[in-house]
């Protein structure tokens, strides 16, 4: 079965070359577009990387003062620690407990 044709060639190819040329300026319009940005991004980095390139002056460091030593302090000299006198009942006592005292801390050591 054949569908009959309701439009003549001759309209077939307006609408074909409607349709053509409109994709066409449509791509055309895109590229252009594509174009430009690219244009604008290139521009963009290539002042990014020219601010970048910019040389800076160093700074001077600033000079140290100047350290004065630290004087150490001496160390002490150990003295011998003298025993107390353990309190105890009486004077004799006294002579007793120091005895058992340094008796006692010996056989600790």
């Amino acid at each position: 079965m054949r569908l009959v044709e309701f439009a003549s060639a001759e309209e077939q190819m307006a609408l074909w070359k409607l349709i053509s040329d409109k994709v066409w300026t449509s791509i055309a319009i895109q590229a252009k577009q594509q174009a430009k940005a690219a244009k604008q991004r290139k521009a963009k980095t290539k002042r990014a990387t020219r601010q970048s390139t910019v040389p800076v002056q160093p700074v001077p460091m600033p000079k140290p003062n100047s350290v004065t030593p630290v004087q150490q302090p001496q160390p002490q000299q150990n003295q011998p620690v003298q025993p107390k006198p353990i309190s105890g009942f009486g004077s004799g006592d006294v002579q007793i407990s120091q005895k058992v005292a340094t008796q006692n801390s010996q056989a600790l050591r």
